[in-house]
């Protein structure tokens, strides 16, 4: 008889051991994952409060803004040239930068 194949990478099936040390390993992966979740959600949270304390209008409007867009109030086509418009700015800026720090390596 042959011994089927794991379909994802081609190993055969593992033993009981290694299949709890892998289900160990995933466990601690997961609760990491919450983890930095849950710390994630938390400065937000607070980076939000603070905006809402500093420039309580301003981030009103800034709510009202994401939000009128995220319901649909934007036609997506604008919303489609808007995103083409920030990508092609944000690439420019991150090689802009790369091409200073590899000017900067050269001169050194």
């Amino acid at each position: 008889m042959s011994q089927s194949r794991h379909p994802a990478n081609g190993k055969s099936p593992q033993s009981a051991r290694e299949l709890l040390d892998e289900t160990a390993q995933l466990r601690g992966d997961i609760m990491a994952l919450a983890e930095t979740g849950r710390r994630t959600v938390r400065d937000w949270r607070g980076y939000v409060k603070r905006r809402v304390e500093d420039q309580p209008y301003a981030t009103v409007f800034v709510a009202a803004g994401i939000g009128y867009v995220l319901g649909g109030g934007l036609p997506t086509s604008l919303v489609r040239v808007a995103l083409g418009i920030g990508s092609r700015l944000a690439a420019e800026r991150v090689l802009a930068q790369v091409a200073n720090t590899l000017f900067e390596n050269k001169s050194s």
